[in-house]
């Protein structure tokens, strides 16, 4: 089912899960079904959100205007074509691990790292990406 990139374990979210809506994202780990289950959006700041996936997510990710893209993560240039649900996006960066127990990425909100306001503006900015 998931691709992963190098030997590293990172899971590309956008390979396998693309394609997947709310349900069958429950199917994947029965923990999302409660998050999943209201599709509201996150009211988050993608100016913010922005600022921040410079602080955060350019050392492994490559980002629109990165001249020194990170090559660990998956690219986030045209995230928006995705059509990622704004709530598999914030759990992929609160705790990618329900997605992939060997993923490399950090725990940002499990391990304080983020403030749920961080991630809903990265998940803002990430969802705006042409």
């Amino acid at each position: 089912d998931a691709a992963f990139t190098g030997s590293t374990g990172v899971i590309e979210a956008r390979t396998r899960f693309s394609g997947l809506r709310p349900a069958s994202l429950a199917a994947v780990n029965p923990a999302l079904s409660q998050l999943l289950a209201v599709d509201l959006p996150l009211s988050g700041d993608a100016a913010r959100g922005k600022a921040l996936a410079w602080e955060w997510c350019i050392a492994c990710h490559t980002l629109p205007g990165d001249e020194w893209p990170g090559t660990v993560g998956s690219p986030m240039v045209h995230y928006k074509q995705f059509k990622h649900p704004d709530a598999l996006v914030f759990q992929q960066i609160f705790d990618a691990r329900v997605f992939n127990p060997q993923t490399v990425m950090p725990a940002y909100g499990s391990f304080g790292l983020l403030a749920e306001q961080d991630i809903r503006d990265l998940v803002a900015f990430l969802q705006s990406i042409e």
